[in-house]
């Protein structure tokens, strides 16, 4: 173990990037935030010398075998198998073979670690059964925290030499490259006094032709650079598996008021694009004044001042941004005109990026749900795939956004939300018809119940039949892999309450232990007069918790269609109370907050997550006993790390977490916030308590850090199934059943 030494670096947030609220994914802000370790005065909580509490961390760059070693997963190097492609709907690899990618982010300067790291941190990645990495951030400043030289005229030689290195080492050990392309660049012009919500350019990058042509440009400096390492180009790299245009940005869910307040050269620019719109749509100003006179019988809601202003005229050009209180036929004809630019400007990146610089990747502009409904369509009908960002519990900041002192989580788990939380809303953001992936999810610490992240996120997206989940975030600096101390509320190298469940993971969604699901149900989104629909009812579908928890019993999406009307909820019969998915193997109930609980009862992986203390759960075959845990609160899982059923596999890896968090962490009154005071190494674990009873084996151990057997537990067996009890005493998150001559 290595040694406990505190961390007395200072607390400090790092050029952070709020977002603007989502409905749809029921969100504050998604970027990435790192906050490192510092002594505490007030309100210590629990350390190692806490009874019930025991230091314990996974060392950050270690790739040796051990019995947690999910290496063999990855085909080597990454592309080996042949290019991966879409085919009905999913990515395949050369041989027609379906791929599932197991992912995470790295950001900022983690983009560009130490040469002698980076074979470490993909070995690491490798062990811990990830498959591909995204590249976010890394646009965002000079080195070392990102791509450019001091007065961004191009990028760094070291640091565009250390990520191909990186990247290179990534293809290596099996795992594809993910390469966002603008992110919180904010191009080479200041962007003036605009509203907080075209930060970065966001939006104004949407029709302004200068950032355009940045944007363009920074693809080709990248796109077309050949690796040294790989001697090949990263648009014609086959470990080059996905090109994201730019993150979480949209035109058309921009406010009128905040596009009124735009200042010039942007406002010229797009009050000039609207007029011209509205000239190649009406012949004539008669013909606009008719149309925006006329009144849709089917509204209520049409305002009486829908005609064309006094003054107004084509010809003249003088028609500016409508306001909140122009008619309905005009501000329907404002967001259609919203949605063809942001569309235009998507369709011209991409034909740029695959006909001009031969990317051969799969292209996508950016998150379906920027932009509501008119973003689904946008990504459905332009883009490769869907993609979609999601958090429970994002961090809260109800004054400064970012403030390191004033914020704050509800703290709950996700298992007790009745609506299915962040995993029922992002189902139905996917389509049939393309791959879906989650390229942000995150359960952010310092929340008690981080640790049933992955188990949830990876069971539920194996039934769902998604392509792809990264984790947000792995690593935001360039250093620190050795850290003994949650460093921040994203970083996911430095969380063993995290860490330990991606074996099972990678066990229930790339191996496919868990199921998916068939038969999908889906809604509609008419795509005939989608801008006057939007208008009329919002960017977004409102669900009732009945219909979002729909996709905890069967697969669901959308689909666009033809035709004219509002989003269409599918005609299906909706199950309350319990539920339990169409295969069987999941099941939900958050019937009873105090009482709720998500469980997996597959041949090869069984788990329990939630307020299961006292239950005696019976999972097929094996049985769960909690017989202690803090407020009564676990996530206990068993897998078969050779895919086959627990009573024949000779390699079992049990996980048991409940709290983890650093030593002295500064909670307020009531747990849910701890301000700067995030307390300091080493991170302690609670030791849950719980009697296992599992088909096979003849042998348990304890296992330590690295996932190494370090001591046997007593055990016994009888009747086909081997007994034992796991506590405090073992200082471990983790156990090995093996059997006896193992």
């Amino acid at each position: 173990m290595m040694e406990k030494a505190p961390n007395t670096r200072n607390v400090g947030l790092r050029d952070l990037t709020p977002t603007r609220p989502n409905p749809w994914l029921r969100r504050n802000l998604v970027l990435a935030v790192t906050v490192c370790c510092m002594p505490v005065a007030c309100m210590a909580q629990v350390n190692e010398n806490t009874p019930g509490y025991f230091a314990f961390s996974i060392p950050g760059l270690d790739a040796t075998p051990s019995f947690t070693d999910m290496s063999f997963l990855n085909s080597e190097p990454a592309g080996a198998l042949g290019r991966v492609v879409i085919h009905d709907g999913h990515f395949v690899d050369g041989h027609g073979r379906r791929l599932r990618l197991l992912g995470t982010n790295l950001t900022f300067g983690a983009a560009f670690p130490a040469k002698d790291q980076a074979p470490l941190i993909a070995g690491h990645m490798r062990k811990l059964g990830l498959n591909a990495v995204r590249f976010h951030h890394m646009d965002k400043a000079p080195a070392p925290r990102g791509i450019w030289l001091p007065d961004f005229s191009g990028f760094d030689p070291e640091q565009l030499d250390r990520l191909d290195w990186l990247i290179y080492q990534f293809k290596l050990h099996g795992i594809y490259t993910n390469l966002n392309l603008h992110v919180s660049w904010s191009y080479r012009e200041k962007i003036y006094e605009a509203p907080q919500a075209f930060r970065y350019g966001k939006g104004i990058d949407n029709f302004y032709p200068p950032y355009i042509v940045l944007q363009q440009e920074y693809a080709r400096a990248l796109l077309t650079h050949r690796n040294p390492y790989t001697s090949l180009t990263y648009a014609e790299d086959p470990a080059v598996i996905v090109v994201e245009l730019n993150n979480e940005n949209s035109l058309t869910d921009k406010r009128l008021e905040d596009l009124r307040a735009l200042p010039e050269p942007y406002l010229g620019e797009l009050t000039g694009q609207w007029q011209q719109w509205l000239r190649k749509r009406y012949t004539n100003t008669e013909a606009l004044r008719m149309a925006w006179e006329k009144m849709y019988p089917s509204s209520e809601e049409a305002s009486p001042d829908s005609g064309l202003p006094s003054g107004w005229s084509l010809d003249a050009g003088n028609i500016a941004l409508p306001r909140d209180s122009a008619g309905l036929a005009q501000r329907a004809d404002f967001q259609q005109f919203l949605s063809d630019t942001e569309c235009r400007y998507v369709r011209d990146m991409i034909r740029y990026l695959k006909e001009d610089l031969g990317v051969k990747a799969a292209v996508i502009c950016t998150q379906g749900s920027y932009g509501g409904l008119q973003g689904f369509f946008r990504e459905g009908t332009l883009s490769d795939f869907i993609d979609l960002h999601e958090y429970w519990e994002h961090p809260r900041f109800p004054g400064t956004p970012w403030d390191a002192d004033n914020w704050y989580i509800p703290n709950t788990s996700m298992v007790a939300a009745q609506d299915g939380g962040t995993l029922a809303r992002l189902a139905w953001g996917r389509t049939p018809d393309k791959p879906f992936t989650v390229s942000e999810y995150d359960h952010p610490a310092p929340n008690d119940h981080a640790a049933e992240m992955f188990p949830m996120l990876a069971s539920f997206a194996a039934f769902q039949d998604w392509d792809g989940i990264y984790q947000y975030n792995y690593q935001s600096e360039q250093g620190r892999y050795e850290n003994q101390c949650i460093s921040g509320y994203f970083d996911l190298y430095s969380h063993p309450g995290k860490l330990v469940f991606l074996p099972i993971a990678a066990l229930m969604y790339r191996m496919r232990a868990v199921d998916a699901g068939i038969d999908p149900i889906l809604a509609a989104i008419p795509t005939g007069d989608l801008a006057l629909q939007v208008v009329l009812h919002g960017a977004l579908p409102s669900f009732s918790n009945e219909q979002l928890t729909m996709a905890l019993d069967r697969p669901v999406g959308h689909r666009l269609t033809s035709g004219t009307g509002p989003f269409r909820m599918p005609d299906a019969e909706s199950v309350t109370g319990i539920h339990v998915s169409t295969t069987g193997q999941i099941r939900w109930d958050s019937t009873v907050k105090e009482r709720a609980s998500y469980t997996v009862n597959a041949p090869a992986v069984r788990a329990a997550v939630g307020y299961i203390m006292g239950r005696e759960l019976q999972l097929g075959d094996m049985r769960i006993h909690v017989t202690k845990a803090e407020s009564g609160w676990a996530t206990v899982a068993a897998g078969a790390l050779d895919g086959k059923p627990l009573a024949e596999s000779s390699k079992i890896l049990v996980v048991a977490v409940g709290r983890v968090e650093n030593s002295n962490m500064g909670w307020n009154a009531d747990r849910t916030s701890v301000g700067r005071h995030l307390g300091t190494a080493p991170t302690v674990a609670e030791g849950i308590s719980a009697v296992l009873r599992i088909p096979g084996g003849m042998k348990v151990a304890a296992l330590d850090e690295a996932g190494n057997p370090k001591a046997e537990v007593a055990s016994t067996f009888h009747d086909g199934a081997l007994e034992f009890q796991i506590g405090p005493e073992h200082e471990t998150l983790w156990y090995a059943v093996t059997p006896e001559d193992d």
